[in-house]
């Protein structure tokens, strides 16, 4: 019986023993199958059924099939026999019956968070909104907060751990809390992208957008448009890749210091730039200075103009 093992136990198994005997996958001598005969073996406390392991014949290769060929399809079947699949389906039933038990118990399960997070995904539904529980699985992995049940979700403090571990979990967070300044602060603080999961009232809040951008400049792609006017905000974005100009506003792209600024990290952003300046003289022959081909950009008359371009 499975009575007196433990989630715990089964993690120490699979990282002690297994992993010791552990060998690559072979389609034939170490598949799944195999797999599921020793864990069978493990949680009935006997070896009884490990040998088997050992009693699986590899079909008979043809001699022009060893010079590099796949088996073929008959061959591969010799190797599973019928009455090995329905040994691997008993097995199966009594391992799902006996880890039901598992799931249930929530000491079993806290124990099982301290190496693997995912064993709170396959807990029980019950455990699942236990806040306990659930702390401690979104301390070890925040997108384990996917899993919790919606109202711990909505958790102030079991959010914030969540996406304090991984900005990503604020996609999972439920409620009022996607407009919590903290929890939105920390999600784009590791990762500027998570501004594209805030809700509308804060995406439009300045030092939101900004602290995003500085992140992650390609988070400028999600500020609203009034912010993609604010000339802060595009800075940090340029400063990072010249070619974030052209997610400016019209009256940022005919800015020149911010062309300048942009063209000076990425020479290509003078494509972005507003029509003025890229038949500014002095402003093409900057962005020319860092690559010659920057005159592909320029205005059709300043870039058939011989003397400009003999400069």
């Amino acid at each position: 019986g499975f009575e007196e093992i433990s989630v715990a136990a089964l993690c120490d198994w699979i990282e002690g023993p297994l992993l010791q005997e552990w060998q690559p996958y072979h389609l034939l001598r170490n598949n799944g199958q195999h797999f599921l005969l020793a864990l069978a073996g493990f949680l009935t406390m006997t070896s009884s059924v490990v040998p088997e392991l050992l009693e699986v014949e590899e079909p008979s290769v043809e001699p022009e099939m060893a010079k590099g060929m796949v088996l073929s399809e008959r061959a591969l079947s010799t190797d599973i026999e019928e009455d090995d699949l329905k040994k691997s389906a008993e097995i199966s039933d009594v391992l799902l019956d006996s880890l039901t038990d598992l799931k249930a118990d929530r000491n079993d399960v806290l124990a099982a968070l301290a190496s693997n997070w995912k064993a709170f995904e396959h807990a029980a539904q019950e455990l699942k909104a236990d806040p306990v529980i659930v702390l401690a699985a979104v301390q070890h992995e925040g997108s384990a907060l996917r899993h919790a049940a919606l109202g711990l979700r909505a958790d102030r403090e079991i959010a914030l751990a969540a996406v304090r571990d991984d900005w990503r979990a604020l996609r999972y967070v439920e409620g009022k809390l996607r407009s919590d300044r903290d929890i939105v602060l920390a999600a784009v603080c590791q990762n500027g992208l998570a501004l594209q999961d805030v809700a509308d009232d804060l995406r439009s809040d300045r030092g939101i957008v900004l602290a995003a951008v500085r992140r992650d400049w390609h988070a400028v792609e999600h500020a609203p448009e009034d912010l993609r006017g604010d000339r802060d905000v595009i800075l940090a974005a340029v400063r990072q890749d010249g070619q974030a100009l052209a997610f400016a506003s019209p009256q940022l792209k005919a800015d020149r210091k911010v062309v300048l600024t942009a063209t000076g990290y990425d020479w290509r952003a003078l494509e972005h730039a507003a029509p003025a300046l890229r038949a500014n003289p002095e402003l093409v022959l900057e962005a020319m200075r860092h690559n010659a081909r920057a005159a592909e950009f320029a205005s059709q008359d300043l870039g058939t103009n011989r003397d400009f371009l003999l400069e």
